[in-house]
């Protein structure tokens, strides 16, 4: 997926939980009676950073986008060992709160919008 397109996509994943009412931790989505859904559900009122991503569907591109800012910020944060794969998004996410999620989104929308290779590995 081009970068624009990867921005893009980025961009309705945050403006979708936006509202810390939209938002949820410890699951990728829940209902109106705070139960477990999938993303994608026509139930799911609420969405986590990573959950959001996956509506209307999933896109290995900004998932790559945001995971690596998400390590970054973690690392960032004090968080050893952020190269494991419990160091992630929905670690942030859960762990820091809505504030985080939302420069996590921002941050990660900067990366995609530049050009070139850089715009799909931000970080080493």
């Amino acid at each position: 997926m081009e970068s624009k397109h990867i921005a893009s996509f980025l961009r309705a994943a945050k403006e979708r939980i936006e509202d810390p009412n939209d938002w949820c931790q410890g699951f990728l989505a829940v209902n109106n009676d705070g139960g477990e859904v999938p993303p994608n559900s026509k139930n799911a009122v609420r969405w986590c950073a990573t959950g959001s991503l996956n509506v209307p569907a999933f896109d290995w591109g900004g998932f790559d986008i945001l995971e690596a800012v998400a390590r970054q910020m973690l690392a960032e944060r004090g968080v050893e060992n952020t190269d494991t794969d419990l160091c992630n998004a929905a670690f942030l996410n859960d762990t820091f709160g809505h504030a985080a999620v939302m420069e996590l989104y921002g941050r990660a929308i900067a990366c995609a919008e530049q050009e070139g290779d850089d715009a799909l590995h931000p970080y080493p």
